[in-house]
């Protein structure tokens, strides 16, 4: 049946397929051929949103020189690893903090242009995500799902739109 999806519908069953195969979840038959036909149906607007995604060279190259200022300037731990703080943030060397930082203002003025290219290559692709599409949605009856996927809320919302 075609069913009409925002862009973002089709990612989140693209995430409850994932969820379901990470869990080997045992189902019966008629879910099994309706999970088949629909990671089929999706393939290519996934494909498509993937593509749309991924950033330039220009971003890409960018990134490569953010990240090697960013191992030259930080602290590491005894494995090696960059050592981070409770927000996640990179610890910087003690009496580095402020090359590093000034390090990397300067990258990110010699690279405005490419920032401001993503930034808007970002928004596209949030406004894309509430984009209808129509897709070939098989559906199954709510007595099909397997009940290990019936009793987790989150995988039902995510795969309302595969309910008759």
């Amino acid at each position: 049946m075609l069913k009409k999806l925002k862009n973002y519908q089709i990612l989140d069953l693209v995430e409850a397929f994932t969820k379901i195969g990470e869990r080997q979840i045992v189902s019966n038959k008629r879910f099994s051929h309706a999970l088949i036909l629909n990671d089929e149906a999706i393939k290519p607007f996934v494909k498509a949103m993937h593509t749309i995604a991924t950033p330039g060279e220009n971003y890409i190259e960018f990134e490569q020189k953010r990240n090697e200022i960013i191992k030259e300037y930080a602290k590491v731990d005894g494995d090696g690893n960059i050592v981070l703080n409770e927000q996640r943030g990179v610890v910087f060397q003690d009496g580095k903090d402020g090359e590093a930082k000034d390090a990397l203002k300067a990258l990110n003025e010699e690279n405005k242009d490419i920032l401001e290219e993503r930034d808007e290559d970002i928004k596209e692709y949030n406004e894309l995500l509430m984009d209808d599409v129509e897709v070939a949605i098989k559906e199954v009856d709510l007595d099909d799902i397997p009940d290990a996927i019936g009793e987790d809320i989150f995988l039902m919302k995510l795969l309302i739109h595969m309910i008759s």
